[in-house]
C-alpha cells in the first residue's frame, strides 16, 4: 500500500505518455492488491472479535491493526486521486477521482453501519 501511494506522487515527475500512464495503472494494481490483503486482515480481527471474548492485556492493540490500513487506503486513494488527471484523459480522471470519494466514505462509515453484533 506504501508502494502505491509513492508512486502516485512520482507519477507527474514521469515523461508525459506510456511511462506515466504504466506507472499510474501500476499503482492502481498494489492498491488493489493491498486492498485485499488489508480486508483479509482486518476480516481475521472482527472473526476473532465476534467469536471470542475481548481481548485482554496485551492482546488489546490487535483489535486496532486495521487503523493502519484503513488510513493508508485514504491517504493511496487521495494521492491516485491527485494523479489521474496528468496521466488519464478527462472522463477518466473525474471517474478516479469519484471512486476516491466514495471508497473513502465507505472506509469511514464502514465502523459506523453494521460492523458492531450483538454477542451470545
Amino acid at each position: 500500500m506504501v508502494s502505491a501511494t509513492t508512486g502516485a506522487l512520482l507519477v507527474p515527475h514521469m515523461p508525459a505518455g506510456q511511462a506515466r500512464l504504466a506507472l499510474l495503472l501500476g499503482c492502481y494494481a498494489m492498491f488493489g492488491l493491498g486492498l485485499v490483503a488489508a480486508l483479509l486482515v482486518l476480516a481475521m480481527v472482527y472473526s476473532r472479535v465476534v467469536h471470542h471474548d475481548a481481548p485482554t492485556g496485551a492482546m488489546v492493540p490487535t483489535v486496532w491493526i486495521g487503523l493502519g490500513a484503513l488510513g493508508q487506503v485514504v491517504t493511496e486513494l487521495g494521492a491516485l486521486a491527485a494523479a489521474a488527471p496528468s496521466a488519464l484523459p478527462a472522463p477518466y480522471a473525474h471517474g478516479a477521482a469519484v471512486f476516491a470519494l466514495l471508497a473513502e466514505w465507505g472506509c469511514g462509515a464502514s465502523p459506523c453501519c453494521g460492523w458492531h453484533s450483538p454477542r451470545r
